[in-house]
């Protein structure tokens, strides 16, 4: 398929090192550097191209990975004053296990006749009360057919994918190659929410003509939490959505 881009609320790299800077100046809680912002599902490089045909069909992908490959968040120093460590790296676990569970769900992926709320409902289970009425509000546009509410539900919970052609087979893995990189906390003092900045990459392994592709995304995501009790709530996730061209296996 070819490249196509979602753009919602992002910030730009460059305001996000500033904010950092203003807000908070880091402290490395890592054992090992993040992996680049643009790292996508492992390719091995291609060789140069020739006059027989694209240089795209020369690829040869690698095996893929059922490992989610998860970095190690940088910390802002005020978020360690503001909640601690640990449950800045609690908070940061439970905040990628959502978006790697909510991001490709295979109930929604797999095309029905129709979709309802109650398919959307296993993403509310972190929403404060603001945000997950919001979320229903944009379920709703979205199934009625809004442009911009779909394309902003399908850069959260993507769903009915249907295009090119391609299939979900009989048998997984469906999701592969997924990547947390580049991921950062910092306290927001604005207002005073903390702010979660990470690249989440997979692919989804689907059939078109009788062959298994590999489809690549990428998300660029910021979530922003506030502490709840022991725990915490999202008050807002945006960012983009990048599709990249599928390859046969």
């Amino acid at each position: 398929m070819a490249f196509r881009t979602v753009r919602f609320r992002l910030l730009a790299t460059a305001a996000l090192v500033l904010s950092l800077a203003a807000c908070s100046s880091p402290e490395v809680a890592t054992a090992q550097p993040a992996p680049s912002a643009s790292s996508s599902p492992s390719i091995s490089p291609s060789p140069s191209p020739t006059t027989f045909g694209p240089q795209k069909l020369a690829r040869k992908l690698a095996p893929y990975s059922t490992t989610a490959a998860i970095a190690e968040p940088v910390i802002g120093k005020d978020v360690v004053k503001h909640v601690g460590k640990a449950r800045a790296l609690d908070m940061y676990a439970k905040v990628v296990a959502y978006v790697r569970a909510e991001s490709f769900k295979m109930e929604r992926l797999r095309p029905k006749a129709k979709y309802t709320l109650a398919d959307f409902a296993s993403a509310e289970r972190l929403l404060s009360r603001d945000e997950k009425a919001s979320w229903r509000k944009l379920v709703r546009a979205a199934l009625a057919g809004k442009k911009t509410e779909t394309g902003r539900l399908r850069f959260k919970a993507l769903w009915n994918l249907k295009d090119g052609g391609y299939t979900f087979g009989p048998a997984g893995p469906y999701v592969v190659d997924e990547q947390i990189g580049s991921p950062v906390m910092f306290l927001d003092k604005e207002s005073g929410l903390l702010e979660i900045n990470m690249t989440y990459s997979a692919s989804l392994r689907m059939v078109r003509d009788g062959v298994v592709h590999r489809r690549p995304l990428i998300k660029r995501v910021t979530i922003d939490v506030a502490p709840a009790g022991k725990g915490f709530v999202i008050e807002d996730h945006y960012g983009q959505l990048s599709y990249e061209d599928a390859l046969p296996e």
